[in-house]
């Protein structure tokens, strides 16, 4: 008699984002939208993070479904940039949007 063993294993998440950036001029200010298109693939996560700059800190808003609470962010003051963490409402798998938002004077 023979036997078959099988290991099983999961695969790690793969995440890719795509980013478009839009730009609104007004007589002074600009708003600028950055639309954060996520594919998540292979395995469910609960938290997403990117990065911009520190300088936008004080005046950045995070927009999209699903969210859970309010965004975390770490500022690393020698890149000048900071990471954002967004926290989902349980592990999802699939397309998530998000949209950090944000205003300059001009």
């Amino acid at each position: 008699m023979s036997a078959l063993f099988v290991a099983l294993t999961q695969r790690p998440p793969k995440i890719i984002a795509a980013v478009e950036t839009r730009v609104s001029v007004e007589e002074d200010v600009a708003r600028i939208e950055a639309v954060v298109d996520y594919e998540i693939k292979y395995a469910a996560v609960d938290q997403l993070s990117f990065t911009l700059p520190s300088s936008l800190d004080s005046e950045v808003r995070i927009e999209g479904p699903g969210l859970a609470g309010k965004p975390e962010s770490e500022a690393d003051e020698k890149t000048g940039l900071t990471t954002w963490r967004i926290r989902l409402q349980g592990k999802r798998r699939g397309h998530k949007t998000h949209t950090p938002k944000h205003k300059a004077e001009l």
